[in-house]
């Protein structure tokens, strides 16, 4: 077996492990804000619409000060098909998910990591709220 034969035969079984939907976008200009509504919008590009593993980090997070309420950062990992582009700072949304209570939750990506011998592409979250 050759290590490229071997790539392919793991890239195919991690993509069977992914049971989720998710939409990945990234923010591509200046936020504006509407003094009407006193919302800001982001423009943004959607980067990856499809299939992935989505895991929490179980029991892990840390207390970070939000105003005057402390707050559990909660953080995840992902895996996505290998060499789907993705970059630090995009964000991940749940569309789709065997775990109901994983759908909806949105996630910032920060990190991700890179390999020759890529099988899927793994990154590092963390729950927006």
């Amino acid at each position: 077996m050759t290590v490229e034969t071997a790539i392919a035969y793991f890239r195919r079984r991690e993509r069977q492990l992914m049971t989720s939907t998710v939409e990945v976008t990234r923010v591509t200009g200046e936020p504006s804000y509407d003094p009407d509504t006193g919302t800001v919008t982001e423009p943004v590009a959607t980067v990856y619409v499809g299939d992935a593993l989505v895991r929490m980090n179980a029991w892990e997070g840390s207390d970070v000060q939000a105003g005057d309420t402390e707050i559990r950062l909660r953080t995840a990992r992902a895996k996505l098909p290998a060499n789907t582009l993705v970059l630090r700072d995009d964000r991940l949304r749940v569309i789709a998910s065997k775990d109901a209570r994983l759908v909806g939750r949105v996630f910032r990506i920060t990190d991700v990591l890179v390999d020759d011998w890529q099988v899927s592409c793994a990154v590092f979250l963390e729950e927006v709220t």
